[in-house]
């Protein structure tokens, strides 16, 4: 066989690879969306404590921390944790304790360090101080809904449910670094989730949500697992289902700030990403380049010579990943359009971080660097 012959053969393998995982894609996300139910209104809803690590004044940080504040649930106390007492976190927090004198929310202050993992060290400085059985865990940076502790409680009431998370979307700022990155979660990491589902593997954990019971926290050594991962959501929903239960998913969106103000730090943030899965999922994380959209396709040609077939191809994959956008972030027919150009760079961009992803051995998180190995 010519050099030319397998060059094209090849162009078709990727090109046929990457239009297959698109259409499992948009199966996937119109499938296996998490579908908004109804509340629990029962009374019977148990005290739940809320941790939320901080490090710094994010952008939209009050906004973020407020929206917990607001939740239609009947006794419930937030646990606010920084390293430094001169965080500027701290004085948001301050903000809310004004804003809110009727809520339980405390801040503490707790420098000792358990791990190479600073948000669980914070974690862990945080827990003593918890009043509740039922513990939920998330980020700084996340936005929900009034009704997201009573679905929770829902769900974690549950005996043979050891822990309980959530998918998110994208919020933006106005910066085009910003919504640049927002499609990364959007476009990319959500519906690869959802295509996880869809073909049964059921181990998706993320830190916007990590609700568990204190019993099962006690079971697992508290936080002691995953102290020095990166990785801590994953590597925390597999101890759990190492127990026997099952880690579940809401049946609702949260959204999670992408606050990036330019391309070398959403190629930092994103690069961080692809390392942590290919420590935790090397296999799954191999075979992942068909899912960067239509750049496969694009290799596709040039690798074919420009075959006729192959631009018929790469025209359809242009498609359905238009559809796929459409889907993935509930945009009209006019904003799709106007992302057309954006989609192409978008899944380069991914394709380009996903490679370098091979080769870093470390990377930074809070300015700190970690070892991939012990992510």
């Amino acid at each position: 066989m010519q050099n030319g012959d397998i060059a094209a053969w090849l162009g078709v393998m990727l090109s046929g690879a990457s239009v297959a995982y698109l259409l499992l894609a948009i199966a996937a996300v119109t499938l296996k969306r998490p579908r908004d139910r109804a509340c629990e209104n029962s009374d019977d809803l148990p005290p739940i404590t809320v941790l939320k690590p901080l490090c710094g004044d994010e952008p939209c940080l009050y906004e973020a921390l407020r929206s917990f504040c607001l939740q239609d649930y009947p006794l419930y106390q937030i646990i606010f944790g920084v390293q430094d007492g001169a965080d500027e976190a701290c004085l948001i927090v301050e903000r809310l304790q004004r804003e809110f004198p009727d809520l339980d929310l405390k801040l503490v202050v707790d420098e000792r360090i358990s791990g190479q993992n600073l948000k669980v060290s914070n974690l862990s400085n945080m827990l003593g101080w918890a009043r509740h059985d039922y513990v939920v865990i998330s980020d700084s940076d996340v936005f929900v809904e009034g009704e997201y502790l009573r679905k929770i409680a829902a769900l974690l009431k549950q005996p043979d449910v050891g822990l309980v998370t959530c998918m998110y979307r994208a919020r933006s700022l106005p910066q085009s670094a910003s919504r640049f990155g927002a499609l990364f979660i959007d476009d990319w990491f959500m519906p690869a989730v959802m295509v996880s589902r869809l073909l049964g593997v059921q181990s998706f954990v993320s830190g916007v949500t990590m609700a568990l019971r204190r019993d099962v926290l006690s079971e697992l050594g508290d936080f002691d697992e995953v102290t020095d991962s990166i990785a801590d959501d994953y590597m925390l929903g597999c101890a759990v289902r190492r127990l026997g239960l099952r880690t579940v998913i809401a049946p609702f969106f949260v959204e999670t700030m992408v606050a990036e103000n330019n391309l070398y730090d959403v190629a930092r943030h994103e690069l961080r990403w692809m390392s942590t899965i290919r420590s935790v999922q090397p296999f799954g994380y191999a075979f992942s380049g068909v899912t960067c959209g239509i750049t496969l396709p694009l290799l596709g040609v040039f690798m074919s010579g420009d075959a006729p077939s192959l631009v018929y191809v790469l025209g359809g994959a242009l498609l359905l990943r238009l559809i796929l956008h459409c889907l993935s972030t509930k945009k009209t027919l006019v904003s799709m359009i106007r992302s057309v150009w954006l989609l192409p760079a978008r899944d380069l961009f991914v394709f380009g971080v996903w490679v370098a992803g091979f080769f870093y051995r470390s990377v930074s998180w809070r300015e700190k660097a970690i070892a991939v190995s012990n992510v």
